[in-house]
């Protein structure tokens, strides 16, 4: 189980690739539920930030191949698990 705070206090501590890279897991952190997931959409994420959603979609790239973030893909929004058990 991961809270809110907790996964954005994690998410702070974290060496991302760049700076973009850690403000969108900052902010997926702050979306989990206490599931540890969830399901925010690419315009969200991007109107949030600040960013394009080819940027987000950049981040998301490298903080998966960083393993700060699990992607499940499916219909509709995707599932995010920002990887705190991990680190």
């Amino acid at each position: 189980m991961t809270t809110p705070n907790a996964a954005v206090l994690w998410a702070l501590d974290q060496q991302c690739p760049s700076a973009a890279d850690k403000l969108v897991l900052t902010l997926i952190a702050r979306k989990v539920g206490p599931d540890g997931t969830c399901h925010p959409t690419r315009a969200t994420l991007a109107r949030e930030a600040h960013l394009s959603d080819r940027r987000v979609s950049r981040a998301i790239t490298n903080l998966c191949t960083a393993g700060l973030l699990d992607v499940r893909r499916g219909k509709g929004p995707n599932t995010y698990s920002p990887n705190v058990r991990n680190r």
